[in-house]
């Protein structure tokens, strides 16, 4: 359930996980994400080694996935507030499994030195190592100090399940080794949601301008899969939705981060939003939707009208829209009170692939 996984996730500052095709979703796109969080990074340094763990480990997925339109393949990024953790997953061919834990055996065990060296030499050889992924596993297990982590588990009888973890102290001062147990569990629990759609992004944190700007961008590099109308429809709904949120979040939720869900499907797409707000808010939201899902469409359409033509009128046409843009499908909305002040938001809309 939703809800449950939002329970889970609900203290981290930042979270971004995507699941799917990963040359539908270019490495650049979700880099641009964790970069629009930059806020959340205290150092230039530790934002340096974040991006690169993140680029070298969603190239990772592209480099070694057995089946690149495999829904099993997802990247999961996020903050705890003491590190900042990248965990990637992808079906592997079996026969491919031992050339790679030799390589990351190879580099698990050493030191920072040993690293360093090993490092230099490899720089200094003229031997290729296949699929580029020598360095990049040197240079990795450097820039995380050696918090790294990794495990193969049974999918079928010619693949597995390929598991790697990296984490980054967010201060180094009386900092031990990573426990990767309830990144793991993030992981799973994120893969076993969304386990029946096509490709699905889970993200929770910063709803700046900026943000939005990345997540348009994500959404341009499924244009060549996804039919244009249903594209551009959710494109609308997506920018309406964040705004919704940033319109009727409380200004003192930096501990609980508005979260933001989508799922591509063969014939939907949905889009969820969770957000805390004052409960006032919350309870004119619930009334608006209930009286938009209650008209038909040429109702809906002369009430689009009604607004605009009103000078005079507060409401905008941002419910209306979706309302119109979604039908016959109806918008829905799930609330829970958390004291006499403030409610969680539970916000979804489902857009037909027409």
């Amino acid at each position: 359930m939703k809800s449950e996984l939002i329970k889970i996730t609900d203290k981290l500052p930042l979270i971004i996980f995507y699941q799917g095709n990963y040359e539908d979703a270019p490495t650049e796109s979700i880099i641009g994400i964790v970069e629009n969080n930059e806020k959340l990074i205290s150092k230039k340094g530790q934002l340096r080694k974040l991006m690169f763990l993140c680029v070298e480990a969603i190239q990772n997925i592209q480099r070694y996935s057995a089946h690149k339109d495999s829904n099993v393949d997802s990247s999961l990024i996020f903050s705890d507030g003491n590190t900042y953790q990248v965990l990637t997953q992808n079906l592997i061919s079996n026969e491919n499994i031992s050339e790679l834990k030799a390589r990351l055996d190879a580099v698990v065990s050493k030191t920072k030195e040993e690293l360093d060296l090993i490092y230099i030499t490899q720089i200094d050889s003229d031997e290729k190592t296949t699929k580029g992924a020598g360095l990049g596993l040197i240079e990795m297990a450097r820039k995380s100090d050696n918090n790294l982590f990794y495990h193969f588990e049974n999918f079928d009888d010619q693949h597995s399940l390929f598991n790697l973890c990296f984490a980054i102290p967010i201060e180094k001062e009386n900092f031990q080794s990573v426990d990767f147990a309830n990144a793991i569990n993030i992981q799973k629990a994120l893969n076993q949601l969304f386990k029946n759609n096509k490709s699905s992004l889970f993200y929770g944190g910063d709803f700046s301008n900026n943000f939005i700007l990345s997540i348009i961008n994500l959404l341009l590099t499924k244009s060549t899969q996804e039919r244009r109308n249903a594209n551009k429809k959710t494109h609308h709904i997506l920018i309406e939705l964040i705004q919704n949120i940033k319109r009727h979040s409380k200004s003192d939720n930096q501990n609980k981060p508005p979260k933001l869900i989508i799922e591509w499907g063969v014939n939907n797409t949905f889009i969820t939003t969770h957000n805390l707000a004052p409960i006032n808010n919350v309870q004119e939201l619930q009334k608006k939707v209930v009286d938009l899902n209650a008209l038909n469409k040429e109702e809906l359409i002369q009430e689009s009208k009604d607004i605009l033509t009103d000078l005079e009128a507060t409401n905008g046409l941002g419910l209306v829209d979706i309302a119109n843009l979604i039908y016959p499908n109806r918008m829905e909305i799930k609330t829970n009170e958390i004291d006499d002040k403030s409610a969680e938001l539970l916000f979804t809309i489902k857009v037909n692939n027409e």
